[in-house]
């Protein structure tokens, strides 16, 4: 898809805000905490921390980071966006509460990669 908004703002020592990439059949908006965290399709969430959300530049073939300085640099870029799975400990119980959607304050349940999430 293609980078067709960012919003970004610092607080509290984090920088938090989301970055929107249209594409067909639909959209997705990615909000983050430093981290991208999690990817919406709509309102469906469809891909969470602590999996990894990784942002991809086609054309560069480099990482896209919500650090840059000039995020309106951006728009417009061509980008793929990925989910990798994160590391097994993570997917524990005091994984979850330490890097899960409800550390962020979001009451959904973690849409991760591969296996079940163990209690």
């Amino acid at each position: 898809g293609r980078v067709r908004g960012w919003t970004r703002r610092s607080a509290g020592g984090f920088l938090s805000g989301t970055l929107t990439v249209s594409g067909a059949p639909s959209s997705l908006r990615l909000r983050y905490r430093n981290e991208f965290l999690l990817a919406y399709d709509g309102r469906r969430l469809v891909a969470s921390c602590p999996d990894l959300l990784l942002v991809v530049d086609v054309t560069t073939r480099r990482g896209v980071s919500n650090w840059a300085d000039d995020l309106h640099a951006a728009l417009g870029s061509e980008v793929l966006v990925f989910q990798a799975p994160c590391h097994p400990l993570w997917r524990t119980g005091p994984g979850l509460a330490l890097f899960g959607p409800r550390h962020f304050g979001i009451d959904a349940e973690p849409v991760l990669l591969g296996p079940e999430p163990v209690p």
